[in-house]
C-alpha cells in the first residue's frame, strides 16, 4: 500500500493514553506520522482536508529529519516523548497547537527557566495534554528515509498545520502567528513555575509522574520558595508596608504589597544553594518609595 494511503486511511488511530500505555505501540524505527483531530483549533481552514471517522487530518511529520541525526531518534521518541509528553520548546506540533488555542486555554507562550526556553509553562502544557487526550490521534508508517518522501506528501495532501515546504494558504499565516507569539513571549518577564506541577498519567497507571521533578524535590522547592517569600514579607513589614504572600500559584505575583493607598505586585526568587551573585545586605535596609495615590 502506498505511504500516502497508509497515512491518510490508517486502520487504527491512537490516542494519547494508548501511546503512553505499556507496552508502547509506537515502534522504535524511522518513519512518518500523521495527526488527526476531533476538534479543529480555531481559525484553521479545513477545505480539502482528509477526514476519517469524524477526525480531520491536519499535520504530517517525520523522524528523523535527515540521515545526520543521532541514531536514537525514532518514531517513539518523537511521538511519545516530544509530542505527547514534551513541551512547546521541543515539539513543533505542541507549539502550533498552543498558539492556536491560546484564547481557549489562557496559556500563551512564555519564557521559562533561565529564559532561553519558551513553553506554555507546566500548567499550560498540562492543559494541552488534556486537550490532546480528547482531540489528537496519531498513526505512523515505518520508512528508512522519511525525509525523501515528506515533501511529496505535503504537496499532495491538504495539511494546514505544516509550514515547511507547504504551499497551503494557511501556512504563512500560521508561521506569522507563531513568530508573533514568540516575540511577545520574549518581551514578557520569565514565568514563575516554582509552584507548578505537571502530572502525566499513562493509561492504567495510577502513579502520576511530575515533569522535571519528583515529589521530594518539589516539596523542597516549595519550602525554599515559602521561606524566601516569608523573609520578604517580614522585611516589608519592618518598613510599615502591609504585604501578603499567595499560597497557590498566581501568574507573575508572589506577594502583594500595600502602602499609601497603592498596591504593588512582587515576584520573589529563592535559591537553596550556591552563590546568588548579589549581596542581600545591599537591599535589606533600603527605603521603599511608592507612587502617590491617585
Amino acid at each position: 500500500m502506498p505511504i500516502i494511503s497508509q497515512l491518510t486511511n490508517p486502520p487504527i488511530l491512537y490516542s494519547r493514553s494508548a501511546v503512553l500505555s505499556q507496552p508502547c505501540p509506537v515502534p522504535q524505527d524511522r518513519g512518518l506520522y500523521a495527526w488527526f483531530f476531533k476538534e479543529v483549533p480555531p481559525g484553521v481552514p479545513t477545505d480539502g482536508c482528509i477526514t476519517k471517522d469524524g477526525l480531520t487530518l491536519l499535520y504530517v511529520g517525520i523522524c528523523p529529519k535527515n540521515d545526520k541525526v543521532k541514531k536514537n531518534r525514532n518514531l517513539r521518541t518523537r511521538i511519545k516523548g516530544e509530542h505527547f509528553k514534551g513541551n512547546a520548546d521541543g515539539s513543533t506540533l505542541r507549539q502550533t497547537l498552543g498558539v492556536l488555542l491560546t484564547e481557549q486555554s489562557d496559556f500563551p507562550l512564555r519564557r521559562v527557566g533561565s529564559g532561553k526556553r519558551i513553553t506554555l509553562t507546566h500548567l499550560g502544557e498540562q492543559w494541552l495534554d488534556d486537550w490532546m487526550e480528547e482531540n489528537a490521534f496519531v498513526c505512523w508508517v515505518k520508512h528508512p528515509a522519511p525525509w525523501e518522501v515528506e515533501k511529496e506528501i505535503i504537496e499532495n495532501v491538504s495539511l494546514p498545520l505544516n509550514i515547511r515546504d507547504n504551499d497551503h494558504p494557511f501556512a504563512k499565516q500560521l508561521s506569522a502567528m507563531r513568530s508573533e507569539a514568540k516575540r511577545v513571549a520574549k518581551e514578557m518577564p520569565i514565568a514563575n513555575e516554582d509552584n507548578q506541577q505537571r502530572k502525566k498519567k499513562s493509561k492504567g497507571d495510577d502513579n502520576s509522574k511530575l515533569e522535571k521533578t519528583d515529589v521530594g524535590r518539589s516539596f523542597k522547592t516549595q519550602i525554599s520558595a515559602q521561606i524566601g517569600e516569608s523573609i520578604v514579607v517580614a522585611e516589608l513589614g519592618r518598613h510599615d508596608i502591609v504585604a501578603t504572600a499567595f499560597a497557590g500559584n498566581v501568574p507573575d505575583i508572589d506577594i502583594l504589597a500595600y502602602a499609601n493607598g497603592k498596591s504593588v505586585p512582587l515576584q520573589v526568587k529563592a535559591q537553596k544553594t550556591g552563590n546568588p551573585g548579589v549581596d542581600a545586605e545591599k537591599y535589606l535596609n533600603i527605603h521603599f518609595v511608592l507612587p502617590p495615590y491617585n
